[in-house]
């Protein structure tokens, strides 16, 4: 396989055709046996063919195949065929046929997409190909009764085939049956306005109110503004207030008050009329009045549409709430996320776990939320996380030999932030080492690797430059593949290929299935020699921070211009360079790794400096910048202070990429240790997490005011008591928001958090305490986090907004705001699990991805799910 090649150009070469002319003429007419000169006469030198652009084609397939990848970037699908036909290799082919095949408009029939399915079963963009061909549908006739047929065992993605499998359906007489088809499709799917205003008229009779009602409901969750607006005419005048209503209040537009006064009192507990109206008044400012409306919003129906966009509403409002010392309100925001399963379901457990226990003191409530987190995900960073917090909730139970059970079972996953404190709690006497298990022998796996039509098919797409597509194909193999040395031999593949970043992501993919390959998942020789300047920096923070970066990548460029290895802004690094007295030369940040490894160490080492050596502060400062933290420490206290439990601390960090971001560093840190040592070493994440050299005094400062832990929120006279819906099976529904549940008791009395004198500030804490509040015009961020990875990360619209008090006439869905260093735009989870579900582009989390390709749909429990490389990888941890 070649390193990095981008493709060949083919020359034809020829001779001048007057020269040899001339030579041939002298060469006739000369006599027999004359003695001529031939080293005056220019021999034509004839050169070799250009080699094939890969060692897998012969010279004629690389060419062609080359030249149909070509014609495909610019949609030429005739001279691609053309093409086809002067190649004969399978693999090239089949990645021919399967870019076909996805392609709308090109003639494909169903027949021919099954059947390449069902030969390549594994290969990427199963989905969209099984959409291509339920729309193939209509390229060939196909009678009714294969209609009914083909659908008897799948149902319908798409419009189009729920539409065919009505008429079908109307044909054989089926009429309540395929009316039931239609009207879904109407509901359920995009149309374009042409194709909207056919079914209109062909179907007419069969689409109800109500199915009109729905399908504007989902175009307003969705916000599909300009089709909800064609939509009103067909809807009655309550549905039509209600839906003006939620157009002004979504868009923050003039008059948005008055449409909501226009709204029935009856109609005003709708259930997207009241979440508009909670997001308003929360983008407004008026929390206050947010709160009660969310926690009090009706249960029903949180449609597949609107269930995710509920989450984030409410994870804002519940970090808020818990900034602000309402303790109750948070907890019953969180418990209300309405999920089973994925980000949302491990965010919304967690939080109203966490609370529960560290604010509320009530460890039974908190036992059920982790106990419901770790039977809910598959991961191991979630479900270390889930085990470590059941210890905890044990612990402040009495209950010290059944925390211990927890704690162990944590510890299987050492790689993981809670898999390893986990660790350092079940070790007694000797300090806890952290053995890493050893890689399998790839060596002989490497055949049965290469014998993969989908490994052969990246390996014709990476030798002929198509990077974004071979990246398709390198993702799936990491994903499908079952055999630990085949994935090692993949890794090593990248590797030996120049693409470190590539063999680390690999190993990733590796981990978030448990299977487990430190030596390709850590590398110590993808960082280059630099010099040390300034403040010595362990080796394995670099390391450890390089690889959640750009997981080794060099020429690593983010969203937000970040660049390098070390992720590096170019005026960050201008100033470490002018304060190390070296030349400063922006291209050299991503053409040479020395260079960006050294001012990027430069620069941990002023941070180090700047927080008396804590590790969490500076990566947290790292990520989301100095003067955060800074604000962090006057909100949430000094973690260096042994009466500020830290672990408690890094999980009030209200960014959710930071928060993720200081925990996956921290976990390399304590892997690479090992890996730099060459075998098992001392676990120091508990005195990691606490690191405090001296320099600086720790601020002590008593916490500003709390608010009130009952505030009494002004009532909204709209607002009518309803159930907040609840985590399965773990809390009684809660009445309005004055009103704690029954099983939850609200401390009245709430002295400055502090530990025990006796006890480890990472122990349970016995009183609940508050948080500091800032009265500033700072607005925080307030989301949980991950991607693909510890929690989703956010949108730049949804970082900025929860961040900085904007003023209320910006609309952050159309404005752009100016991404800095401290504040690198990533992609909500829960904003990217919304545009896939509208069949919209989800950019990508990081920097590699970028060059890359979007990201499909995330599967498994959508935590930790592993990912293309974010610019900080934000691995979530649920």
């Amino acid at each position: 396989m070649r390193s990095r090649i981008t493709g060949c150009a083919i020359q034809h070469f020829s001779f001048v055709t007057k020269g040899l002319a001339a030579s041939l003429a002298l060469m006739l007419a000369a006599p027999a046996g004359a003695d001529l000169a031939y080293a005056s006469i220019p021999v034509p030198q004839v050169r070799p063919a250009p080699p094939p652009p890969s060692d897998l084609l012969s010279a004629a397939d690389g060419h062609a195949f080359v030249a149909a990848m070509k014609a495909h970037d610019r949609g030429r699908w005739g001279d691609i065929l053309n093409l086809r036909r002067q190649i004969t290799d399978p693999t090239a082919l089949a990645i021919l046929d399967w870019l076909r095949y996805q392609t709308p408009k090109t003639g494909v029939s169903l027949a021919e997409i099954v059947a390449f399915q069902e030969r390549f079963p594994n290969w990427p963009r199963q989905d969209l190909l099984s959409r291509r061909a339920e729309e193939a549908l209509g390229n060939a006739p196909m009678a009714d009764e294969d209609i009914i047929a083909w659908f008897s065992t799948r149902e319908p993605l798409t419009g189009e085939g729920k539409i065919r499998l009505g008429e079908a359906l109307f044909a054989r007489g089926s009429t309540t049956e395929g009316a039931d088809w239609i009207q879904r499709a109407w509901v359920e799917h995009q149309f374009s306005r042409a194709r909207e205003a056919e079914i209109l008229r062909n179907y007419a009779a069969h689409l109800t109110l109500q199915a009109h009602q729905d399908r504007l409901n989902r175009l307003l969750w969705e916000q599909r503004f300009d089709d909800s607006r064609r939509m009103l005419q067909l809807v009655d005048a309550q549905a039509r207030a209600v839906a003006n209503a939620r157009l002004k209040l979504a868009a923050r537009a003039r008059g948005a008050d008055s449409a909501f006064a226009n709204v029935p009192s009856q109609l005003r507990r709708d259930s997207g009329l009241v979440f508009d109206q909670a997001r308003y008044l929360r983008r407004r400012g008026q929390d206050e009045n947010a709160i009660p409306l969310l926690i009090t919003a009706p249960t029903a129906p949180h449609t597949t549409s609107s269930l995710e966009r509920w989450w984030t509403e409410r994870k804002i409002l519940a970090r808020k709430a818990l900034k602000e010392g309402q303790y109750q309100e948070a907890y019953s925001l969180a418990a209300g996320h309405g999920h089973k399963n994925g980000v949302a379901f491990a965010d919304g457990e967690f939080l109203a776990g966490w609370i529960a226990l560290q604010y509320l003191n009530n460890p039974n409530a908190a036992y059920q939320h982790f106990q419901t987190l770790e039977n809910g995900v598959s991961t191991p960073i979630s479900r270390s996380r889930g085990a470590y917090w059941l210890g905890r909730a044990a612990e402040a139970l009495g209950r010290a030999d059944e925390a211990q059970k927890h704690y162990k079972r944590a510890a299987e996953h050492g790689t993981t932030f809670y898999g390893q404190l986990a660790l350092s709690r079940v070790s007694t006497g000797a300090e806890a080492q952290l053995h890493l298990p050893a890689d399998p022998n790839a060596r002989n796996a490497n055949a049965a690797l290469e014998a993969q039509e989908m490994f052969r098919a990246y390996q014709l797409l990476d030798d002929t430059g198509e990077n974004t597509l071979a990246r398709s194909f390198l993702i799936q193999l990491a994903n499908t593949l079952t055999d630990a040395a085949q994935i090692a031999a993949l890794a090593d593949k990248m590797y030996e290929a120049g693409q470190p970043n590539y063999s680390v992501r690999v190993a990733k993919i590796a981990a978030g299935r448990n299977i487990l390959l430190p030596e390709r998942s850590y590398p110590t020789t993808a960082l280059p020699n630099y010099a040390q300047v300034g403040r010595t920096v362990e080796p394995a923070l670099i390391f450890g921070l390089s690889r959640q970066e750009s997981e080794f990548d060099p020429r690593a460029v983010s969203h937000a211009g970040a660049r390098g290895l070390m992720q590096l802004m170019p005026r960050t690094a201008r100033e470490v360079a002018r304060d190390i007295n070296v030349p400063y030369r922006r291209s050299r940040l991503t053409d040479d790794p020395s260079y960006n490894a050294m001012l990027g160490a430069a620069h941990l080492g002023d941070l180090l400096g700047n927080f008396a050596g804590s590790y969490i502060m500076t990566i947290a400062a790292y990520n989301a910048g100095a003067h955060r933290v800074s604000q962090w420490v006057e909100t949430y206290g000094d973690p260096r202070d042994p009466g500020i439990d830290p672990i408690d601390w890094i999980e009030n960090i209200p960014f959710t990429e930071t928060r993720n971001y200081v925990q996956r560093v921290m976990e390399n840190i304590q892997v690479y240790r090992t890996r730099l040592a060459g075998n098992a070493s001392d676990l120091k994440i508990d005195a990691d997490i606490r690191r405090y050299d001296g320099s600086q005094p720790i601020l002590r400062q008593p916490p500003k005011p709390q608010a009130s832990l009952s505030p009494q929120s002004p009532a909204l006279s709209s607002v009518q008591p309803f159930a907040v819906p609840t985590g399965p099976g773990i809390m009684s529904p809660v009445a309005p928001p004055a009103a704690a549940p029954a099983n939850l008791d609200l401390p009245r009395q709430h002295p400055t958090r502090q530990a025990s004198p006796h006890a480890s500030p990472s122990e349970p804490l016995p009183v609940p305490a508050p948080v500091p509040t800032t009265h500033g015009t700072t607005r925080q961020d307030t989301s949980p986090d991950a991607t693909l990875p510890a929690e989703p990360v956010q949108t730049p619209a949804a970082q900025v907004e929860e961040s900085l008090d904007l003023p209320a006439a910006i609309d952050l869905n159309t404005q752009t705001v100016p991404a800095t260093r401290t504040m690198r735009p990533v992609v909500d989870e829960d904003d990217r699990a919304s545009r896939q579900a509208r069949g919209l582009a989800v950019p990508s989390v990081n920097t590699a991805e970028q060059r890359i390709e979007l990201i499909p749909p995330a599967g498994l429990d959508g935590l930790e799910q592993p990912r293309a490389p974010s610019t900080h990888n934000t691995a979530h941890d649920g």
